[in-house]
């Protein structure tokens, strides 16, 4: 089936388990010029009174726009040198309102969110990099939106399909410190989940996050926001629960094979959470794509290894293509 230019992308209907890729979101990156005049931090409403928390950083005439900044805004800093960073909080995520209607959560909405930030900043043509879950939604904001994309990277992004071979493997939960689990547990038996919620989200990715790094020795080492409400287990799993709803089973692969502009698909070679064998189908379907695997990396690829990430993605922004990455073709079925 042909899409053409500005059109929905389908989201289709069937059952599949995303909890653990949802749970840490993602990021896009923008190259384009924008309008400067806008304060350093704030607010972009974007629905009903809903409203999506922004900081930028720099000034250069190119503009990289980065949802998670709850997550991304302090490592991501080194790409401002000739750029101007924005970085934003999708809408029930960090400093954004918080959603508690599911009818207003799901991919479709973070298309148009991504939509309305681009407008907001009146930005032209963009370069969108974009982390688990919106390394798929860059590619269906290029498809919806093919006028103002000009290069995409994908980091960790979540499968193109919901049924393929490399889905069936599970997690290894075997890295689970039981331990850790069990004092979760009695956290959240002593009623803390109310009294301490900072203590229990601190506490549940202390038990949790060694699965989504290549080396769990390095699991303690990385801090996630639990200084924010929205980003409390409790309030996140809402959010999630949602996105599942919305998205049982999909297959986004007839929609990426009509994305011409250059596209890199980053991932970590023992990721747990987004099986790398997506990321290789994203670069075969891709029509000019190349494919770079991180050896010792996990899910949190930006995290595990920044200094080398940030040279790739730079170097690509720049318009050149990173040393080694495959370039691959689509084979038969």
């Amino acid at each position: 089936m042909l899409y053409r230019a500005r059109r929905r992308v389908p989201i289709l209907s069937s059952r599949n388990q995303l909890t653990l890729l949802l749970a840490v979101a993602a990021f896009v990156v923008v190259t384009c010029t924008s309008d400067q005049n806008h304060p350093a931090s704030g607010f972009i409403e974007v629905d009903d009174s809903l409203h999506l928390y922004y900081t930028t950083a720099g000034s250069g005439a190119d503009t990289v726009v980065i949802p998670a900044a709850m997550y991304l805004a302090e490592d991501l800093g080194i790409l401002a040198p000739g750029r101007t960073l924005i970085f934003y909080d999708m809408r029930g995520r960090g400093r954004s309102s918080r959603v508690l209607d599911g009818s207003k959560l799901g991919l479709q909405f973070e298309i148009d969110d991504l939509e309305r930030v681009r407008r907001h900043f009146k930005i032209g043509r963009m370069s969108l990099i974009g982390f688990s879950y919106l390394g798929a939604v860059v590619v269906l904001y290029a498809a919806e939106y093919p006028d103002r994309v000009e290069r995409i990277v994908q980091m960790g992004p979540m499968p193109p399909r919901s049924v393929a071979p490399y889905m069936e493997r599970s997690p290894p939960t075997s890295l689970i410190d039981s331990s850790r689990v069990r004092t979760l547990r009695e956290i959240e038996s002593s009623g803390a989940l109310l009294s301490d919620p900072v203590g229990h989200c601190t506490a549940y990715w202390r038990a949790y996050l060694v699965m989504y790094v290549g080396d769990p020795a390095i699991a303690d080492s990385i801090n996630l926001p639990c200084n924010l409400r929205n980003e409390w287990p409790q309030n996140f799993s809402v959010t999630y629960q949602h996105l599942l709803d919305k998205l049982p089973q999909w297959d986004w692969r007839s929609v990426a094979a009509e994305v011409s502009v250059p596209a890199l698909t980053i991932h970590g070679e023992l990721d747990n959470i987004a099986p790398p064998g997506g990321g290789r189908e994203w670069a075969l379907h891709l029509p000019n794509a190349r494919l770079l695997y991180f050896s010792s990396a996990g899910h949190l690829i930006w995290a595990e290894q920044t200094d080398e990430l940030l040279r790739v993605i730079d170097q690509f922004l720049r318009g050149e293509w990173p040393a080694g990455p495959e370039e691959l073709t689509v084979g038969p079925p």
